[in-house]
């Protein structure tokens, strides 16, 4: 009898406690597509969140640009790679920066080829 207690508290111990939810704002997941870019090209933009976060902002070398909420959780932007991006050619970063209403941020990086 002894040992089966033993055992309940061990088994309690070790699987009683949830995993922690994330503080603040988080990107789960990016897509740019398609892949490679090209110039002149349509552009599809999806970044996954957590539900807390209000805003996206992306940046990729000097420009920068806003990806609108379209669901909770999901961000998403469609358009056309700009034509000057045909002076460019190789693998570049794409910074996203999540915003949560406290103002908290944070960040996470696709990388594009063109």
């Amino acid at each position: 009898m002894r040992y089966a207690y033993a055992a309940l508290a061990a088994l309690l111990l070790t699987s009683a406690s949830p995993e922690p939810a994330p503080s603040g704002p988080a990107i789960l997941d990016v897509s740019v597509l398609p892949e490679p870019l090209r110039a002149g090209k349509p552009l599809s933009i999806v970044v996954h969140t957590a539900p807390d976060v209000i805003s996206i902002q992306g940046s990729v070398l000097s420009f920068k640009f806003s990806v609108p909420k379209t669901a909770d959780g999901t961000f998403s932007a469609h358009g056309r790679v700009p034509w000057f991006a045909h002076l460019y050619h190789g693998s570049f970063q794409i910074i996203f920066t999540a915003v949560d209403l406290t103002g908290k941020r944070s960040e996470a990086a696709a990388t594009v080829r063109i």
